[in-house]
């Protein structure tokens, strides 16, 4: 580049003053779109899915390869399962996004701690249905919010037990489960037993018939992928890093981040009609519980006991809090 192509300090001025008042036109591209900063969320680990757990994309790709077959000789029809998209959800999102008509299957991945959930879309079932009895023709079942019949939940538990196998050896090579069947679910108010809050990360498929086509959906609690974390990075090489200097300092810079801690004292129910009825003066009885669960960002952290300590309610830490592992 020559002296001559570089801008002088009047010219940069100039130029500045001009995008500020709008003499200069710039490409959209050229100045970012946000106006405020995206909120973090700590329990919501989507950022570093795919980071953390990148064995999960080929077990995903094995059940794929592993399913089609054992669909294909069950419906004596070509089948085809492809990878939509793996990703995470807060259970009760998850809960809310799933279609009127799904069939919601409990399973177990034993050694895995909780249970996961595989689901399939109610277009699926009927379209499973057709295949399997050789309809020429989708029988224009429409899903609506109808329970499945007799018939189409025996099409739902062979295709439901063809999944388990599926998923079985799909994981053999990295961390041996075996996959089990535990209850199903009557409809899609499904709760988590361990925190309402968990984050399920979400495999979905796409299922194509010679009829049509439909999602299956194996959602299995983040926590619990936690436990397998060291088998599910394993073989994967990652670059080593190049800048120490860089990693020791935004370690600092997060390790000073300041943390709002919250604990609930005491909880207590009263009617609409005693609320109304309070007064300045009255007292609201809280219980006699002296243990409370602290919690940051939404996820227990510690149990503690209440005391005081230099005339302030003080909380002495008894414990961690293992409902939820991240």
């Amino acid at each position: 580049m020559s002296e001559s192509d570089v801008l002088s300090q009047d010219e940069v001025d100039t130029l500045l003053k001009g995008v500020s008042e709008g003499g200069v036109e710039i490409e959209p591209g050229d100045v970012g779109t946000l106006e405020y900063p995206i909120p973090y969320d700590f329990a919501y680990p989507t950022h570093k899915l795919k980071t953390r757990f990148p064995v999960l994309e080929i077990i995903n790709d094995k059940f794929a390869k592993e399913l089609a077959p054992m669909l294909t000789a069950f419906l004596h029809q070509p089948a085809e399962v492809e990878i939509v998209e793996f990703e995470t959800f807060k259970f009760q999102e998850y809960a809310q996004m799933l279609p009127a008509s799904v069939s919601i299957n409990r399973v177990r991945l034993d050694p895995l701690p909780a249970t996961s959930l595989i689901c399939f879309e109610g277009s699926l079932v009927f379209t499973l249905v057709d295949c399997f009895f050789g309809a020429t023709s989708q029988s224009g079942n429409n899903p609506g919010t109808r329970s499945f019949t007799p018939t189409e939940k025996r099409i739902i538990n062979r295709t439901l037990h063809k999944s388990l196998q599926a998923i079985t050896a799909a994981w053999q090579h990295h961390f041996a489960i075996q996959a089990e069947f535990v209850r199903e679910e009557i409809n899609t108010e499904v709760t988590n037993d361990a925190n309402p809050a968990e984050v399920l990360v979400v495999s979905k498929f796409m299922l194509k018939l010679p009829l049509g086509e439909g999602e299956l959906h194996i959602a299995i609690p983040y926590s619990s992928l936690e436990v397998a974390r060291q088998a599910l990075t394993a073989n994967i090489e990652t670059p080593e890093d190049s800048d120490q200097n860089w990693s020791m300092e935004f370690t600092d810079r997060v390790i000073d981040a300041k943390v709002e801690l919250q604990g609930i004292i005491g909880e207590t129910d009263l009617s609409l009609s005693e609320l109304m009825a309070l007064r300045e003066g009255d007292f609201i009885p809280l219980g006699k519980g002296s243990q409370v669960t602290i919690f940051s960002e939404s996820i227990p952290l510690f149990e503690a006991n209440i005391a005081a300590s230099d005339g302030m309610i003080s909380a002495k830490l008894v414990g961690k809090d293992t409902s939820y592992q991240q």
